[in-house]
């Protein structure tokens, strides 16, 4: 996969799809597609690439926090809901 990076207007094959997509990770290794000799993997941060296209990264590979607000929302109107945490035994 090859992004681009904003400062340098060079495109960046990933190496690490998973280390691309995990949010937890804000750099990722990658090499910088110029020039006539493959360099050496480099880090970049994830926040400097952005598709050929121009268009920025998705936040759920950035952020690891991307839902807390939808999810602390979505517990705090369904709070008078309670759930049962006992297992059950269903029997034939």
């Amino acid at each position: 996969m090859l992004l681009l990076h904003k400062t340098t207007g060079k495109l960046v094959e990933v190496i690490d799809i998973y280390e691309l997509t995990n949010p937890y990770d804000k750099q990722m290794v990658g090499c910088l597609q110029w020039g006539e000799d493959l360099p050496d993997p480099e880090c970049f941060e994830k926040q400097s690439l952005c598709f050929p296209s121009g268009e920025d990264l998705p936040n759920c590979w950035l952020d690891e926090h991307y839902r807390d607000n939808e999810v602390l929302q979505h517990f705090s109107t369904s709070s008078h809901e309670t759930f049962d945490s006992t297992p059950q035994v269903f029997s034939k």
